[in-house]
């Protein structure tokens, strides 16, 4: 499609100016993006937004170039198609996408959290969900790349992995057994993960570090200490036991004086959504590992909070708004119309009180909302 001999290619009959020369394409891969997430009952979810959008880009092939990676391809797509879109990281590193808003989305931004606390974008490449961000998959040609939107971490879309509990309860496909996790006492406890796979009905386990497996069950029936279970049915219950691995006394020691060291390993990620006033609440995402690394050290006998900023500017000027123990932060005051900016610090205190030790700022990935109100 297109002409020319070097120069820019003449959009394709779509009328798609996607900017670049016939020297740089090396290939076409397909790009679409819909939300056809299942809403769940009681969610906090503005009018706008309760029901499904459907198809909001269609499949629409797209030019790319060398090293192009599935970020790549959406950013030169919603910006051909004249949406506007907010995301973290680059193309080639940590790319998140948070929003995007153009006809499809009835001009409105339509992102992560508009549709329930479980809602933003998931991505198939070729069918297969990724598990990885989009900036870590460079494509090739003939590569059918999805946006999808999840109101359930993707479990309304087909996607079969789900690494959270809630309650102690495994948050699995609907075919799946109802898996509880637990301690010998028959508490709640998030000590290892559960995967289950539909195709061979096949329920895989994997202790988190600091705990070990005691004994699996099946509808009362001890398994024991087995990894993986088949041929399970959607009316099996499975009680998962694990114990908790106690932690030697010099490595108490010596975590006493690696508190900066463990800081340095965390990763963490900052999220907002609009509140039913139009407030805006900023939470402060850390993974498996990271929220080990905070148990590590609070069980140390630190005191582990929070430090949230503001600003305008997307890399420079943030302002600390609150520090507190919890990892949320609702902000109340702002300039209708303009974008604000949100990152946080994880500091450490000692018995008395003192900062000893803090995450830096730029270590943290920004949330953003405009004020509207």
């Amino acid at each position: 499609e297109g002409s020319g001999s070097g120069g820019v290619v003449t959009p394709p009959s779509g009328g798609l100016d996607f900017g670049l020369s016939e020297d740089e394409i090396v290939g076409y891969v397909t790009v679409s993006f819909e939300d056809k997430g299942v809403r769940v009952a009681g969610e906090d979810v503005d009018e706008a937004f309760q029901k499904p959008f459907g198809s909001i880009i269609s499949s629409t092939r797209v030019p790319f170039k060398a090293y192009d990676t599935i970020a790549s391809v959406t950013l030169r797509l919603l910006e051909a198609k004249g949406y506007d879109e907010a995301h973290t990281g680059s193309e080639f590193s940590g790319f998140y996408l948070q929003s995007i808003k153009g006809s499809g989305t009835g001009n409105r931004w339509f992102g992560e959290f508009d549709a329930g606390q479980d809602s933003g974008w998931m991505i198939t490449q070729n069918g297969i969900f990724i598990d990885k961000g989009a900036s870590e998959f460079q494509v090739k040609s003939g590569d059918r790349i999805k946006w999808q939107y999840t109101c359930q971490l993707g479990k309304d879309i087909g996607d079969t992995y789900y690494d959270r509990t809630e309650g102690g309860v495994a948050v699995l496909p609907s075919d799946a057994p109802e898996v509880t996790l637990m301690d010998e006492s028959g508490a709640a406890v998030e000590g290892g993960k559960v995967v289950y796979d539909s195709a061979s009905k096949t329920l895989t386990i994997t202790p988190n570090d600091g705990y070990e497996l005691k004994d699996v069950k099946v509808n009362g029936v001890s398994k024991g200490a087995v990894t993986s279970l088949t041929g399970l049915k959607a009316s099996d219950k499975v009680e998962v036991i694990f114990v908790k691995v106690e932690t030697p006394e010099e490595e108490q020691e010596v975590l006493s004086v690696n508190v900066k060291e463990l800081l340095n390993d965390l990763t963490p990620v900052a999220r907002s959504v609009k509140t039913e006033k139009k407030n805006v609440k900023v939470t402060l995402k850390l993974d498996a590992a990271d929220k080990e690394i905070i148990g590590k050290i609070e069980a140390a006998g630190y005191t582990v909070k929070y430090n949230f900023y503001r600003s305008t500017k997307k890399s420079s000027k943030y302002e600390s708004m609150l520090i507190k123990e919890g990892k949320t932060y609702t902000n109340t005051i702002g300039k209708k119309n303009q974008m604000y900016y949100y990152k946080a610090r994880v500091q450490v205190y000692d018995a008395e009180g003192k900062l000893i030790a803090r995450t830096a700022l730029k270590d943290c990935w920004y949330a953003n909302r405009q004020w509207t109100k």
